[in-house]
C-alpha cells in the first residue's frame, strides 16, 4: 500500500482537472459555441428568406391581378387626352378659317424656329 499524504492526493486531483479543463477544453467549448451559433444563424436566415419569398409572392399576385384594371385605366386616359387634344385643333382650325374665311388664306400661327434648318455647310 501507498502511503500518500492528503496534500499530494490534492494535487493529483488538480491535475487532472487542469488537463480536462486545459487549453484543449477550452477549445472545445468555443469550437461547440461557433457551432451552435452557425447552427441558429443558418435555422433564422432560412426562416427569413422563406418569409421574404411569400411577401414578394402575394405581391406578385397583387400585382397580376391590378393589370387588366390598370390597362383599361390608362387606356381610358390616353384616349380622354388624344379627345382633348383633337378638340382643341379642330378649334384653333376652325378660328383660323373664319379669319381667312372658308376658301380664303390658312393662317398658320408663328412658330419659334432656329435661324437657319440647312445642312452643315451651306447658308
Amino acid at each position: 500500500m501507498s502511503a500518500e499524504t492528503p496534500s499530494a492526493s490534492a494535487e493529483k486531483t488538480n491535475k487532472s482537472k487542469a488537463t480536462c479543463f486545459g487549453k484543449t477544453g477550452y477549445k472545445n467549448a468555443v469550437l461547440v459555441m461557433f457551432c451552435v451559433m452557425c447552427i441558429s444563424s443558418s435555422v433564422y436566415h432560412g426562416w427569413r428568406q422563406g418569409y421574404l419569398e411569400d411577401r414578394l409572392r402575394k405581391l406578385e399576385d397583387r400585382v397580376s391581378s391590378m393589370e387588366p384594371r390598370s390597362f383599361d385605366v390608362m387606356a381610358s386616359r390616353i384616349r380622354r387626352e388624344t379627345l382633348a387634344q383633337v378638340n382643341r385643333r379642330i378649334r384653333r382650325d376652325s378660328y383660323q378659317m373664319k379669319q381667312g374665311g372658308v376658301f380664303g388664306d390658312f393662317v398658320r400661327p408663328t412658330r419659334d424656329a432656329p435661324e437657319c434648318i440647312c445642312p452643315a455647310g451651306e447658308s
